[in-house]
């Protein structure tokens, strides 16, 4: 932005306004005066709008004083920085008229290099300022923008979901579901029965909800680990693998792959006989139904990874303006999703999370990008404008249907103590992902390099989110953080394309 360099000098001692106008002009200002408030407001109104950069003025003038002529020049020029001039020991006034609006104020008798300092620090307000509304006045456009592009690709995504939703009602699946299990506990005398779905994005499985008779059981998502289980044991019928346990069949449904598992509980001790051939005829039955909908599935997580696709791009065009973060969303993502697996159950709630991870800075499109690049620390005000980016990016997406991203995309920095922003919530009044993706979060930024500082190692970064387990972060989430470390690790591995030992402890 280029500089302002016109000032007003106003007193109604013409000596000092010539001395003042020589002064400045010799570093390169161009310089009006002015005898008084009234004055000033007269000259100040037949100049184009925000042509000046600084106002000096003296605090005591005939027909308006400086105090008076500062709150009018508030009002109508916010802009324009006022600097007080008043008597060496009037203290009283000085206070006064900081308190009305001035930015600083010098004392008479002045010294040069304070009247050079004073001028230089107002100027660089009025340059803050200016550049503080220009972002405002583009705020408006680019956050509607922003929000009509998701608002778009999330409508795409709605009609996708309805269409397979219809499919899966098409296919009659819970229907078809229902009448196999109740088979299971009519034919085999069954206790229970339960289908686990493969999600190929998450690369869980989950107890699908239309699989069984009562509520969901508390443990309801399995790791690959989980399900797992050797072949001894095993009884292979067709083209499909059963374990037979004293209590329970536990059922492969695969073609080129495992797609999903059955299960069937018995009674304790009751034992079971099972027929064969009608057994046979039963896993074929359940496979054509449990492919369909795992087609159907599948064709979903494509429409998701499209969605998440476009929404990355988005998080592209942020990170594009802040030039020491490139990649962060995505490896914030990545951290948070390895939290999230350990205690978040609900495939679509994942899925929300993984688009709130990629958006959570979304908000900096309403942060001067001066600031988001200052190579070192941030003022007062800057730290303020900075600590709106929350505010902003939950803003944009509180309308993307279906998703609750606002609240976490919000409170992503409030701290587990209450000393964090935007809210000063604490403790479990912050959403569980925000608290999760806090630590995601910080250990991104501990290890990554910025030009005024080298990243800590990943162990130093380890050590810190220990230390600040519940000041910043919640005790419950670190210790996830500390049982999981070793992917943390294998993330940032990646990224360097480094070969080092991840079984080592920091």
């Amino acid at each position: 932005m280029t500089e302002n360099k016109r000032l007003l000098v106003v007193d109604d001692e013409a000596e000092f306004c010539e001395v003042l106008q020589d002064i400045l002009e010799a570093r390169g200002f161009i310089v009006d005066t002015a005898s008084n408030g009234k004055e000033a407001l007269r000259v100040m109104e037949n100049q184009p709008e925000n042509v000046y950069s600084v106002l000096i003025a003296d605090i005591n003038m005939p027909e308006m004083g400086g105090i008076e002529l500062i709150r009018q020049v508030a009002v109508k020029y916010p802009f324009v920085v006022p600097v007080i001039v008043t008597g060496y020991a009037d203290t009283q006034a000085a206070v006064e008229s900081l308190r009305v609006g001035a930015y600083d104020f010098i004392s008479k008798p002045f010294k040069l290099d304070t009247i050079y300092l004073t001028v230089g620090r107002a100027l660089e307000k009025h340059s803050f300022l200016k550049e503080k509304d220009i972002y405002r006045r583009n705020l408006e456009s680019e956050v509607e923008e922003r929000t009509s592009d998701l608002r778009r690709l999330n409508d795409q995504l709605i009609q996708l979901q309805e269409m397979a939703r219809r499919t899966r009602e098409t296919l009659e699946f819970k229907e078809k579901m229902k009448h196999i299990r109740e088979y299971c506990f009519s034919a085999f005398r069954a206790s229970s029965f339960a289908f686990l779905s493969y999600d190929e994005e998450l690369n869980l499985f989950y107890v699908h909800p239309d699989s069984c008779a009562q509520e969901l059981p508390e443990k309801n998502v399995f790791s690959i680990d989980e399900i797992h289980r050797d072949k001894d044991g095993m009884v292979e019928l067709g083209n499909h693998l059963f374990a037979l346990d004293k209590g329970h069949i536990a059922i492969e449904i695969k073609r080129d792959q495992i797609f999903g598992i059955v299960y069937v509980g018995f009674p304790n001790d009751s034992g079971f006989l099972i027929d064969e051939s009608t057994f046979g005829l039963l896993i074929s039955e359940l496979e054509v139904i449990l492919y369909n909908n795992f087609l159907v599935q599948h064709h979903e997580n494509e429409m998701r990874k499209m969605f998440l696709s476009s929404v990355r791009t988005h998080a592209y065009t942020i990170e594009a303006k802040d030039a020491y973060t490139k990649g962060h969303c995505e490896r914030v993502e990545r951290y948070t999703m390895i939290l999230a697996k350990r205690v978040i159950s609900d495939p679509d709630r994942l899925f929300a999370l993984s688009v709130a991870c990629i958006l959570h800075d979304i908000g900096k499109i309403g942060v001067p990008e001066s600031i988001l690049n200052k190579p070192g620390k941030l003022t007062a005000e800057e730290k303020e404008a900075m600590d709106k980016h929350p505010i902003i990016g939950a803003e944009i997406v509180k309308n993307l249907y279906g998703f609750k991203l606002s609240p976490v995309i919000r409170h992503h920095h409030e701290w587990y103590d209450g000393n964090g922003y935007p809210d000063g919530m604490k403790g479990d009044e912050i959403p569980l992902e925000s608290r999760m993706m806090s630590v995601a979060d910080a250990y991104d930024a501990m290890t990554t390099s910025r030009p005024y500082r080298e990243g800590l190692d990943p162990s130093r970064a380890h050590q810190e989110i220990q230390d600040f387990s519940g000041r910043q972060f919640d005790p419950y989430v670190v210790k996830i953080f500390l049982d999981c470390y070793a992917e943390f690790k294998q993330v940032k591995t990646e990224e360097l394309g480094l070969d080092f030992d991840l079984a080592l402890t920091p």
